[in-house]
């Protein structure tokens, strides 16, 4: 855990802080998880996917099996893949709705289908080329997974 989740659960500690109904070892999970989120800037390659195909970060953490939402959603745990340190558990925590979250297999899943489609579909290599000009001016890969 970073420090400032260390500091956060000192605060709750001293303070004896009621959270209501929320156990307080999955706060400190999502606070965790908004410092990962942070640190790996998945809100700036979250943005380019949306912007891209025109739909709200709200649809591409949810739940919905849409074609359009489903290859948005790939495409980002794919980035997130190849330019973060991130892990596959953490990736698919980051699309976490209630409490259900994305689990390591579909990331890896996701990561495979976009190789797949990025070397068979020609439209899609063509979206899939534009966006990472436009994520690699952001984040740079990593390495070459």
């Amino acid at each position: 855990m970073n420090q400032q989740v260390y500091d956060f659960y000192d605060f709750l500690e001293e303070r004896q802080v009621f959270v209501g109904i929320v156990d307080k070892e999955e706060l400190l999970l999502d606070f965790e998880l908004i410092a990962i989120a942070k640190e790996n800037n998945v809100g700036g390659i979250k943005g380019i996917v949306c912007e891209y195909y025109g739909i709200a970060e709200e649809q591409i953490n949810s739940k919905t099996r849409k074609r359009e939402v489903v290859q948005a959603r790939q495409i980002v745990m794919y980035f997130l893949n190849l330019c973060t340190r991130m892990s596959l558990e953490q990736i698919g925590m980051m699309f976490k709705v209630g409490h259900h979250v994305f689990d390591h297999a579909t990331v890896l899943s996701a990561v495979r289908t976009v190789r797949g489609l990025n070397q068979v579909d020609k439209a899609f290599k063509i979206e899939f080329a534009e966006i990472r000009e436009k994520v690699f001016l952001i984040h740079k890969p990593i390495c070459t997974k």
